[in-house]
């Protein structure tokens, strides 16, 4: 039922028509003006598109996200101008408080900091393959990430 939904969603102009609409409606805000830092980042998250501004929300009061969620998030946060030493401060404070979530989140900054910083640096094009990743649109990471 839910392929057949996404296949008339994708091929039907008429609801192509209405997706466009809905999505420069969403996201029409959200242009961030000068640099996220971690003094400024709560303010500038309203501003973020819906599914960041929800990440961001989840990462506020549960002090975790998941793995794809902490990925997409910060590539986002790469995207939009936060510099590679704010980013690692900005994660080392979230992962370094006590979590309010389920047994999937057993990862902690103290315990798992190389790890940490490496894939922050990795995604910054700075390890591993170096390569220049991007943050899917926010319909992809609804659909593929569990928060």
């Amino acid at each position: 039922m839910k392929k057949q939904a996404q296949y008339i969603v994708k091929y039907d102009l008429r609801l192509q028509f209405l997706s466009q609409k809905v999505q420069s409606y969403l996201f029409k805000e959200c242009t961030i003006h000068g640099r996220v830092t971690i003094e400024n980042i709560d303010a500038e998250s309203e501003k973020f598109p819906p599914c960041m501004r929800h990440l961001h929300s989840i990462l506020k009061s549960r002090h975790r996200l998941s793995h794809y969620a902490r990925l997409y998030y910060s590539l986002f946060l790469k995207e939009i101008g936060m510099k590679l030493d704010d980013s690692i401060t900005f994660w080392k404070q979230e992962y370094s408080k006590p979590h309010a979530c389920t047994s999937i989140c057993s990862h902690n900054w103290q315990s798992n900091e190389k790890k940490f910083v490496y894939s922050i640096r990795h995604m910054y094009g700075l390890e591993g393959s170096r390569r220049n990743y991007k943050t899917p649109d926010c319909s992809k990471i609804c659909v593929g990430i569990n928060f």
